[in-house]
């Protein structure tokens, strides 16, 4: 075997585990932030006012979530490390601190939403009853952050021990409970009331719920 074919050889062998771990990881990314996307399309068959709603809320909320995912980074490679160091026992102490950490975290910025989003949307130059019903949507979003944190820490966990695709999996759930249950509050149907814009706050808010209590339930039972 030359040099030049035992390089390539080790470079298709690195790009193909590099690409086992970044595929799931990116779907599991696009998975957990499409829930946006079910949001507005959702929305648009119900008006301008709603779209606006939802959009202008949705978008500000992605502020937070953003927040909570940045804090959370640091857990996927203590866990690694670990795991890699042949010492996953270890890995338990380091996620029931990051449990804790979530849920502190959680309420915190679910304080900062409830709070700051009639300070934040107040100048944005919209009309007064539009600011008060996206509001509305944001501090019923807001009881969502301490669930946002668990998932992240629980996606920090299975990552950090190079089993991205069950991040996933999760995130897929989200969207699974989120798209049926946004169209029936939303819109009205299977006996539930018509909603509108409120109707996907509340849908978001239990599909993020369910996706971060059953991540939990897995991370402790599996």
């Amino acid at each position: 075997m030359t040099v030049l074919s035992y390089r390539r050889g080790v470079l298709v062998r690195d790009l193909r585990e590099t690409l086992a771990l970044a595929l799931p990881l990116i779907a599991g990314q696009l998975a957990l932030f499409s829930q946006h996307l079910v949001d507005v399309l959702l929305a648009g068959h119900l008006g301008a006012r709603v779209l606006g709603i939802v959009a202008i809320g949705t978008n500000t909320w992605g502020v937070v979530i953003m927040a909570i995912v940045g804090m959370m980074t640091a857990l996927p490679p203590g866990v690694a490390q670990l795991d890699g160091a042949g010492r996953r026992g270890e890995v338990v102490g380091l996620f029931r601190q990051a449990v804790w950490l979530a849920l502190g975290l959680g309420i915190v910025m679910q304080q900062v939403a409830w709070w700051g989003a009639p300070l934040v949307l107040g100048q944005l130059g919209l009309d007064d009853a539009l600011v008060t019903d996206t509001v509305d949507f944001m501090r019923v979003l807001s009881f969502s952050a301490p669930a946002i944190a668990l998932f992240c820490a629980c996606r920090g966990l299975t990552d950090g021990v190079s089993r991205p695709g069950v991040s996933l999996g999760f995130g897929l759930l989200g969207l699974v409970v989120l798209a049926p249950l946004g169209w029936a509050l939303m819109y009205g149907r299977l006996g539930a009331p018509a909603m509108g814009a409120m109707g996907c706050a509340w849908a978001n808010l239990f599909a993020m719920w369910v996706s971060a209590l059953a991540y939990l339930g897995f991370a402790r039972f599996s």
